[in-house]
């Protein structure tokens, strides 16, 4: 089985800013080696259990070059693992609104992990963090 986890990124509506909806597609046999891998990269940086990773600037106790070396590392072991990227990127001068924006890039997101699904003729999970849209 393959597992696609979900997540957005600058959802503010700023001009100039892009919206990110991306998703890390995995076997699902490889989740765990892979999440004890990146736990075992940033227990070794020392960065604290309840940081919230994927934003900037990093803890206090890096740098701004090893924390980028970090985030480095977790790519190398999410490579190593077998994990693929699907990401959708628009401009928020483009988008009508934020919320159709991330609905838009949900639904993109997942017609690639579908793709990959049929391809493969595997089964799939999508783990999305939120969906809070009214479906209008």
């Amino acid at each position: 089985m393959q597992l696609l986890y979900c997540d957005e990124s600058n959802m503010e509506d700023r001009p100039g800013d892009f919206l990110i909806y991306a998703g890390i597609v995995i076997e699902g046999s490889r989740a765990r080696s892979l999440s004890s891998a990146i736990d075992t990269i940033l227990r070794e940086a020392q960065v604290p259990r309840d940081f919230r990773y994927k934003f900037a600037p990093g803890p206090g106790n890096l740098d701004h070059q090893e924390f980028i070396a970090v985030k480095e590392a977790t790519i190398r072991a999410s490579i190593d693992h077998g994990a693929k990227l699907l990401s959708y990127v628009i401009l928020h001068d483009i988008a009508a609104n934020p919320d159709l924006a991330r609905r838009n890039g949900i639904n993109a997101v997942c017609m690639h992990f579908n793709a990959i699904l049929n391809r493969s003729e595997d089964a799939g999970l999508v783990l999305i963090d939120r969906f809070n849209d009214a479906g209008n």
